[in-house]
């Protein structure tokens, strides 16, 4: 049973929740009964009679609780599918197919901008394909850095948060974090408020002017440098290196890229 529920949520809970927080980005309030339905403001449903399955989100509309709804006896999750679907589709679709359904597909680029963020470097052909493939989400491709060697050995349990922020900072936009947006991350990853591959997907997300010209150039350079099937190291790095503003050094990088390719 706990086996079949774990799997339950992942269908009516945690996918419900991504979606959500995806759609609202752009200030929408939609959320996400079951994995088909928007569920918009304030419309309510006998669906969801009992008053304890109900909560005020932080935008003050009342909206059913998902996991209230799990942990409540007698109500059984595999029907938060059907009401309003009316059939069981998680029975009919592969999860991977779902979030492809939901999310669309992962671009290179998203998975480009967290190679340069998290390792300064462009990435490898094997990887790009690899990751770009793999079905996860770009918050789970970025948690995954974490956990290699190289990772690792770049960013040690030891190494202090100011330091994490402005290495992070340089690796995407060629300068230091500033003071208001390093003391707030700093502040966020000393709480443990935010990880630290959270804090590397929002600043990605929130580059602006320069900074997200710069990165642009270097996840082109990037995509160039793996979509030519190169995949060594000190070249992954090296060809990052002189990558600013300027497109005159994103051409550079493609003369060197094809002498490379041409060997």
């Amino acid at each position: 049973i706990d086996e079949w529920m774990a799997i339950q949520k992942a269908y009516y809970v945690d996918i419900a929740r991504r979606v959500s927080a995806d759609l609202n980005r752009d200030g929408r309030h939609v959320f996400l009964i079951d994995m088909w339905t928007p569920f918009f403001s304030d419309r309510h449903t006998t669906a969801f009679p009992s008053e304890t399955w109900w909560f005020n989100n932080q935008y003050g509309v009342r909206m059913p609780d998902l996991n209230k709804i799990h942990r409540d006896e007698g109500q059984h999750p595999a029907r938060l599918a059907s009401i309003f679907a009316g059939e069981n589709v998680a029975d009919q679709i592969d999860i991977t197919e779902l979030r492809s359904i939901l999310f669309g597909s992962l671009s290179k680029e998203k998975v480009a901008e967290i190679y340069v963020a998290t390792f300064d470097r462009a990435p490898d052909a094997e990887g790009l394909a690899y990751w770009s493939a793999s079905g996860l989400t770009i918050e789970e491709i970025a948690e995954s850095f974490f956990e290699q060697t190289e990772t690792r050995e770049k960013y040690p349990n030891t190494l202090d948060n100011t330091t994490f922020v402005n290495t992070i900072y340089q690796n995407l936009f060629n300068r230091p974090a500033d003071d208001e947006g390093g003391d707030y991350w700093v502040r966020e990853l000393d709480t443990h408020a935010q990880s630290r591959k959270d804090m590397i997907i929002a600043v990605v997300n929130g580059a602006q002017g320069t900074d997200k010209t710069i990165l642009t150039n270097k996840t082109t350079v990037g995509l160039d440098f793996a979509d030519s099937g190169l995949s060594d190291y000190d070249r992954s790095v090296e060809i990052m290196r002189g990558i600013t503003e300027d497109p005159q050094t994103v051409e550079d990088a493609a003369e060197q890229i094809e002498a490379w390719e041409n060997e």
